[in-house]
């Protein structure tokens, strides 16, 4: 994993109480950096969770309403989940059941400004590949 995004996300990530993981994927679930708090224990199902939230935001698109921005999803035990759509590009934040919703949203726009070089070099390398 590349140290200098994971430094960059490190700081997102202290600015914001009750984040406790910053992840940046591809739209397919392969991992490009992520952020935790101390003594986090990630999901096993991460890069599986954000490739189905991808698909799903993929499919809530066509529904005549624009493309989708955002998902965020609130579970009874493990607080909340908001993914960030910047294809092909996925920002996925996991937070606790008191995090504010609104902020992360907004760190989350901050966040997709400053990932321009990385979202162009992935596109590049999959037209390249013809993905």
């Amino acid at each position: 994993m590349n140290k200098t995004l994971e430094e960059f996300l490190s700081k997102f990530l202290d600015r914001v109480d009750g984040v406790r993981c910053i992840l940046v994927t591809d739209s397919e679930g392969v991992e490009l950096g992520r952020a935790n708090i101390s003594g986090y224990e990630s999901i096993t199902s991460e890069s599986l969770l954000t490739s189905i939230l991808s698909i799903a935001s993929e499919q809530v698109s066509k529904c005549g309403m624009g493309k989708n921005k955002y998902m965020i999803a609130f579970y009874k035990n493990d607080g909340i989940i908001i993914h960030v759509n910047y294809h092909p590009l996925v920002l996925t934040f996991y937070g606790s059941e008191d995090l504010n919703v609104g902020i992360v949203l907004s760190v989350g726009d901050e966040l997709k400004n400053s990932l321009d070089s990385l979202r162009n070099t992935v596109i590049t390398v999959e037209t390249e590949l013809n993905l």
